[in-house]
């Protein structure tokens, strides 16, 4: 019963009563105790980072999350136009849209966002020209394909470098032996995966594995979001 319930507040996005419930399974000891340690394993990371809008909330038990998805995730929970809106306002003029009059030209906007219901959310990011967030080299942005874990590191590796007008990634970790077994030091996302786990502790690996090109989960992307608001929110009060 314990167990079913907490399945039931799960999906009702009623994290700590389905804590609650899993963790009775396990006081009880005698069925569904390894699929209720599954079940926790998952809600822990959310009750810590604890969605905020209401596409947060609908992706925290999705197992893979698209482009727009992200893109969206960037702009509602990480609010990052806000934080720094520098990272945008920079590329605004001049970038996408109609033209603002003679000899003023803009890019057109790519055609598989139009009717996206997150095309907002990607406008905002397509200004930040973010890596492995910007557009396909024919011109398209591919809204609904699924991130890799790899190519999401990336992404948070350029957010953070850019804010802090750090040196290349390349030159940071240049030299320093690969810590996973599934990443060769010589992998174009080397770098960026060690940013965002060994030194700021943004994504999570499993006994030497990052598993790079695994889907990103949507609890694995709000709790790295969580995280980094605090980290651009502290560099930004302390300017460092």
């Amino acid at each position: 019963i314990y167990y079913y319930m907490g399945i039931a507040y799960e999906e009702g996005g009623r994290f700590i009563e389905s804590e609650r419930a899993f963790r009775k399974v396990l006081e009880i000891n005698r069925h569904f105790v390894s699929e209720s340690y599954e079940h926790l394993k998952v809600l822990n990371k959310l009750v810590k980072s604890m969605p905020e809008s209401e596409l947060g909330k609908a992706l925290a038990l999705s197992k893979e999350i698209s482009r727009a998805q992200v893109a969206g995730l960037f702009v509602r929970e990480l609010k990052l136009d806000e934080i720094f809106p520098e990272l945008w306002r920079e590329n605004a003029r001049g970038s996408f849209g109609e033209s603002e009059g003679p000899g003023q030209f803009r890019r057109p906007l790519p055609e598989d966002i139009m009717e996206h219901a997150l095309r907002k959310d990607i406008e905002k990011i397509l200004l930040m020209n973010i890596r492995e967030l910007h557009l396909r080299p024919d011109g398209s942005f591919g809204p609904d394909e699924y991130v890799r874990r790899a190519e999401y590191a990336v992404m948070v590796a350029d957010i953070i470098v850019r804010v802090r007008n750090e040196p290349p990634l390349t030159t940071q970790y240049a030299g320093v032996p690969s810590p996973f077994k599934d990443i060769s030091k010589q992998a174009p996302y080397f770098s960026a995966v060690m940013l965002c786990t060994k030194s700021e502790g943004l994504l999570d690996s499993e006994y030497g594995f990052f598993k790079p090109r695994g889907r990103l989960a949507g609890v694995d992307a709000l709790t790295s979001i969580e995280r980094l608001r605090a980290l651009l929110r502290l560099f930004f009060l302390h300017g460092e």
